[in-house]
């Protein structure tokens, strides 16, 4: 039976981390397949703040590191998701401008160990969401899935 609640706690679970990070950081740690991703983009669309997504893997990622930080506020957000692609020379410049502004940070990688490139204290104060609390159940699953795609259910001849 599917959980409303789930799918409730689904949707709230970046916002309440960002939420209780002193920091307003955020860590999203997960193998592919954990719903970071898709967290984030929920989390986007749900968001009044003006907010962006940044993918590691693209090429320009600097350039829109450096391009939005001149328009954050305290409320806005910036995603930058598969984090741990960006090079650690490239990182280390763009993260001091990341923690420069006041903005809320949420970062997404596959491997904890990426994150030894980040200072002990935003460590010890930012939210972590590990593979557990990422997990994807049954009814997450269905509520990002649109119902014509879904495989209806066997029908057992008798």
């Amino acid at each position: 039976m599917m959980s409303q609640n789930s799918i409730v706690l689904r949707a709230n679970l970046l916002e309440d981390a960002l939420l209780k990070s002193s920091e307003n950081t955020a860590l999203l740690v997960a193998p592919v397949g954990f719903g970071k991703t898709t967290l984030i983009l929920q989390h986007q669309d749900n968001s009044s703040a003006l907010s962006y997504y940044i993918n590691g893997a693209d090429e320009q990622w600097q350039k829109q590191v450096e391009s939005i930080l001149e328009e954050v506020t305290p409320d806005t957000t910036v995603y930058l998701d598969d984090w741990e692609l960006v090079e650690s020379a490239h990182w280390q410049e763009a993260f001091v401008l990341l923690i420069s502004k006041p903005c809320r940070l949420v970062l997404a990688g596959r491997d904890i160990n990426s994150f030894n490139r980040l200072s002990a204290h935003l460590l010890q104060t930012c939210t972590l969401l590990g593979a557990e609390k990422l997990a994807l159940s049954y009814s997450d699953i269905v509520s990002i899935t649109s119902s014509d795609s879904l495989i209806p259910p066997l029908k057992f001849l008798v």
